[in-house]
């Protein structure tokens, strides 16, 4: 996860070298950086990572770099909110207190599993309460078009995209005809 997010490139959205744009909000921003400041005061190790386009620093004020947070301590309340460009990471022998951890929260739109092995990874993430569980990767790069997006509990309602995604802009009617 660290090689890829030292790659992030942060700004205008419309700048050919971005990778990521901003926040869409000062006050998400805010929110943000007490997240991850409340994660450091609990004694977790936050590394940011990638870099600015330039100028992207002084456009706005909503350009965040990527973090790690390493080794959280819990309670941290990240994962009752969805807040980008932050990513925890729970080892091995967390797995069962995430989870139980993900199932008391409100958000549940992505997560994502990183593994050397396909299929612990999988099992992982059959387990995990989110609409997406991408496998060593994370978000829009990795979205498939053609199966469905969308999340669970606070984050969403229904899908879009794929099958699903189509099916919800039809309405079903059922014709019946008693037999003779």
């Amino acid at each position: 996860m660290r090689a890829v997010l030292e790659h992030t490139m942060v700004g205008p959205g419309l700048a050919s070298e971005s990778t990521m744009g901003p926040l869409n909000m000062t006050r998400h921003n805010e929110i943000v950086v007490g997240l991850v400041e409340q994660a450091r005061a609990a004694g977790a190790e936050v590394i940011e990572l990638g870099s600015y386009v330039d100028g992207a620093l002084g456009a706005s004020k909503n350009y965040l770099l990527p973090s790690l947070v390493l080794n959280p301590a819990q309670p941290w309340d990240r994962h009752r909110r969805a807040i980008r460009p932050v990513a925890s990471d729970h080892r091995l022998g967390q797995r069962d207190r995430r989870r139980r951890s993900e199932e008391r929260h409100l958000v549940g739109l992505c997560s994502s599993e990183w593994s050397s092995d396909v299929g612990h990874g999988s099992t992982i993430a059959a387990q995990l309460r989110t609409g997406v569980t991408f496998y060593n990767g994370h978000n829009a790069p990795f979205v498939d078009e053609r199966t469905p997006f969308g999340g669970l509990n606070q984050s969403g309602i229904g899908r879009e995209l794929g099958r699903e995604g189509l099916l919800a802009f039809t309405e079903t009617q059922v014709v019946a005809i008693p037999a003779s």
